[in-house]
Formats: C-alpha cells, sequence, structure tokens
C-alpha cells in the first residue's frame, strides 16, 4: 500500500461528510436486512419443525449449512463484480456495465446448474458426512431436495440486487431482502405448514426465493429501461457520477475508500475535460462562423481599398486608366 498512488488506508481519508455516512447506510442497508431476517426466519423455521421431532429439527440444521455452498457461491459471484458494476455506471459506459451483468448471470447459472446436479446426486452422502442416523439422514435428503429447486437460478436475484446497489437504487434491493427472508417467507411457512404439513414446509423457502428472482428481473428490467431512456435523453449524467462516488466510497469494505476516491475523482476529470473539449470545439464553431460572417461583412470595403490601391499604383506609374 506505501507504494500504491491510489489506496491508502491513512486516518485522513476517513470522512462522514458529503453523504458518505448515509451512502454507506443506504446502499449496505439491503445486505444488513438480509442477514438479520435470516436469523428469524431460521427461528420461525426451527418452531415450526420442532411440532414433528426433533429429528427434522436436526436435518434443516444440516441442509442449511449444505445448502450455503450452492448459495454462497452464487452470491460471491454477484458481490465480487459490484465495485465493477458500480464504476462502469459511475464512468457511464453503460455497454461494459451490460456485458459485465450478463457475464456474470451466465456464470452464476452455470456454477447454479452444475453445483446443483452435483448436490442432487451426492444428496445421501453429504447428509451422512455430519449424521449417521437413518432418521435425520431421511429428513435431510428430502429437505435438501427441495431448498435445491431454486439452486439454478438464485445467482440472478444476487446479480440484479447488486446492480439495483450499483446504480445507486438501494431500495428495492433492501425489498427484495426483506420479502425474500421475512414478510414473504414467514406467512408462507405458516400457509404452507397448515396446508400440507411438513411436505409444504420444506418448499417454502424455495417457493420464495423463486418469487423474488422474478420480481427481481421485472423491477431491474424497468429501471434498465429507465436508464437507457434518460442515457438518449443525455439526463441523469451528473447524478450518475455523484451515486458512483457514493457507492464507490460505501464499497470500500478493506478499508482502502481512498483508492475509489480516486478512481471516482478521474472520472469526474474526465467527464470535466469532455465538456471542456466539447465547449471549446463549439466555440471555434462559433468563432469560426463569426470570422467569415466579419469577412463576408468587409468585402465591399476590401474591394473599394484594393480598386483605391490599383488607381494610386496607375496614376504615379502614369497609366491612365480606361473607363469602362
Amino acid at each position: 500500500l506505501k507504494k500504491s498512488k491510489c489506496f491508502s488506508i491513512s486516518i485522513k481519508y476517513f470522512t462522514c461528510k458529503d453523504g458518505i455516512l448515509s451512502g454507506v447506510c443506504v446502499t449496505g442497508l439491503p445486505t444488513a436486512v438480509f442477514s438479520m431476517l435470516m436469523s428469524v426466519s431460521t427461528i420461525v423455521l426451527n418452531q415450526i419443525l420442532v411440532a414433528y421431532g426433533n429429528a427434522p429439527v436436526a436435518a434443516i440444521g444440516i441442509v442449511f449449512k449444505a445448502n450455503m455452498f450452492i448459495t454462497f457461491l452464487q452470491m460471491g459471484l454477484a458481490n465480487g463484480v459490484q465495485p465493477l458494476l458500480g464504476y462502469n455506471y459511475g464512468s457511464g459506459d453503460h455497454k461494459r456495465f451490460v456485458s459485465v451483468e450478463r457475464y456474470t448471470k451466465k456464470c452464476c447459472v452455470i456454477v447454479g446448474i452444475l453445483a446443483t446436479a452435483l448436490f442432487f446426486v451426492l444428496r445421501e452422502p453429504i447428509i451422512r458426512l455430519f449424521i449417521s442416523d437413518g432418521e435425520v439422514v431421511y429428513y435431510g435428503v428430502k429437505m435438501l431436495a427441495a431448498y435445491m429447486v431454486s439452486g439454478p437460478f438464485i445467482g440472478i436475484l444476487f446479480v440484479n440486487m447488486n446492480c439495483m446497489q450499483s446504480t445507486g437504487d438501494a431500495l428495492p434491493a433492501t425489498i427484495l431482502s426483506v420479502l425474500r427472508q421475512g414478510l414473504l417467507l414467514i406467512p408462507l411457512l405458516y400457509l404452507l405448514n397448515a396446508v400440507f404439513g411438513l411436505n409444504g414446509v420444506i418448499y417454502g423457502q424455495a417457493l420464495t426465493d423463486c418469487v423474488a428472482i422474478v420480481l427481481s428481473m421485472y423491477i431491474w428490467g424497468r429501471k434498465k429501461r429507465k436508464l437507457k431512456s434518460e442515457r438518449k435523453s443525455g439526463v441523469g449524467s451528473d447524478a450518475c457520477f455523484f451515486l458512483a462516488y457514493k457507492y464507490n466510497v460505501q464499497s470500500g469494505k478493506n478499508h482502502c475508500g481512498h483508492a475509489y476516491n480516486s478512481q471516482v475523482q478521474e472520472i469526474i476529470h474526465l467527464n470535466k475535460c469532455k465538456k471542456e473539449r466539447l465547449f471549446m470545439e463549439e466555440r471555434d464553431d462559433l468563432e469560426q462562423m463569426a470570422f467569415i460572417q466579419k469577412w463576408n461583412d468587409g468585402k465591399a470595403e476590401r474591394e473599394k481599398k484594393r480598386e483605391q490601391m490599383w488607381n494610386g499604383i496607375l496614376e504615379k506609374a502614369g497609366i491612365k486608366k480606361e473607363e469602362k
């Protein structure tokens, strides 16, 4: 870090001014809500499963740990490209932003399909790695298969949420987090338990994930269309840089916010240079038009002066000018 021109962990670069503190809180809110509600929904699920005995409760704990591999693998891919998404959005490089988004989604789907297929084939050996009790293994295999229903496509949800956060629109991402782990999941667990019993309860998380994925695609699709229309009309470019600044400061989870600030300052500098260049080109065009107009306006006067000059020369030479 000492040799780096961009990265620094010096205390002088830490500040809460210029909306940085609010930007950190707003942009990081979805992750905080997700973590908090995950604990709440787990407590509710365990309370429901207690009615069916100790074996389902033990099995669900194992399933959570096993399913984390599929979910967190895709979540890691989505979170890993978030700084890149924020930087491209801030620099106005929409083409690269879309390219990164699509590529990440393809990677998440491929990884999700492969991991889900592997866990589905080896679901019983995976459960037996944790426990050898026959009843717990029976419930564990059943629950793991149910939880893997949304496994191949859950990464799309995380990428869409990170895209919303990268564009400074954290509210929809927060709503999706609340729905997935709270407002939608918890009532759905009670409803499925009342209607289908244990078989319904174990599919509650997968159904909620599917609903959240569809909602995220709809919300992000509308957001993309809005950004596209703003880009065509040239509206929102200044807001783009401000939101990118807020995002990049918040994304300094490695406490190297100065590096992100430097990146944003570079973007702002490039944008400023671009505006100055356009202004100079416009000024040059105006000056050229003014010069042409001035040249045309003085054409008659120049012709008159030229005629007077030739008349003087002819007069000194003793040559009489022929009259037309």
